[in-house]
C-alpha cells in the first residue's frame, strides 16, 4: 500500500485517533491527521474529511484544546451535506455542544445540542441518541432548567436505564435542586449499574 494512497488516508485517520486517545501521543496524532487530510482533500473524498476532522475534534477535546475542536467541529459540520454520514454528523455536532459548553457559549450549544440530537434520531443509533440527550440535559442543568434537563435525562433512561452517564448526570440534578431523596435513588441505581460491569476497558 502507498504511503500516500484513499486506503492510507483512511488508515491514518483512525491511527491518529487511537495513538492520541490510547497512547497519549497529541502531536504524533496531529501529524497523521495532517496527512489524512491532504489525501481526503486530494480524493475530494468529503467523507473521509468530514470523518478525520470529527476524530480530530475529539482528540483536541481529550486534549483540552477548545479552540483547536472548535474550529475543526465547524469544519466538519460544513461537510455534513457532502459527506452524507449521519453517524460522523451526530458526532461532531456532539462534540460541537460540549465544546461550547465547557467554553460559555450557551447559545451555540443550545444550537448544536438540539443539531445533535435531530440528527441522532434520525441515525436510531442508541449510542449517539444517548449521547445527545446526555448533551441535552447537561446544558439544561447548568442553565438552571431543571424540567427540561428532567425530560432529556428521562428519554436517555428510558432508552438506556443502566447508563452510568445518564445515571451520575441524574443524582447531580436531583442533589443540585435539594431533592435528596430522589438522588439517593439515582445513586443507589447508578452504583448496582457499576457493580453490573466488570472492571476494564469499554
Amino acid at each position: 500500500m502507498q504511503l500516500d494512497s484513499h486506503e492510507a488516508g483512511r488508515l491514518l485517520s483512525e491511527y491518529a485517533r487511537v495513538l492520541a486517545i490510547e497512547e497519549g501521543n497529541y502531536e504524533d496524532a496531529q501529524s497523521a491527521f495532517a496527512q489524512a487530510l491532504v489525501i481526503a482533500r486530494r480524493e475530494q473524498d468529503a467523507t473521509l474529511e468530514m470523518r478525520t476532522l470529527t476524530h480530530a475534534c475529539y482528540v483536541d477535546s481529550w486534549s483540552l484544546q477548545w479552540q483547536e475542536a472548535r474550529s475543526r467541529t465547524a469544519q466538519a459540520i460544513e461537510l455534513a451535506d457532502q459527506a452524507s454520514d449521519l453517524r460522523a454528523e451526530a458526532q461532531v455536532r456532539s462534540y460541537a455542544g460540549l465544546v461550547r459548553i465547557l467554553s460559555g457559549d450557551f447559545e451555540g450549544a443550545h444550537y448544536h445540542t438540539q443539531a445533535a440530537l435531530s440528527v441522532a434520531e434520525r441515525l436510531r443509533d442508541r449510542t449517539w441518541l444517548i449521547f445527545a440527550l446526555s448533551g441535552n440535559e447537561f446544558l439544561c442543568r447548568l442553565q438552571g432548567d431543571w424540567q427540561a434537563a428532567r425530560e432529556f435525562s428521562d428519554r436517555g433512561l428510558a432508552v438506556a436505564p443502566r447508563e452510568p452517564r445518564l445515571l451520575s448526570f441524574r443524582t447531580l440534578l436531583e442533589y443540585e435542586v435539594g431533592d435528596f431523596a430522589a438522588g439517593e435513588t439515582y445513586l443507589e441505581r447508578l452504583l448496582e449499574a457499576m457493580r453490573l460491569n466488570s472492571p476494564g476497558p469499554t
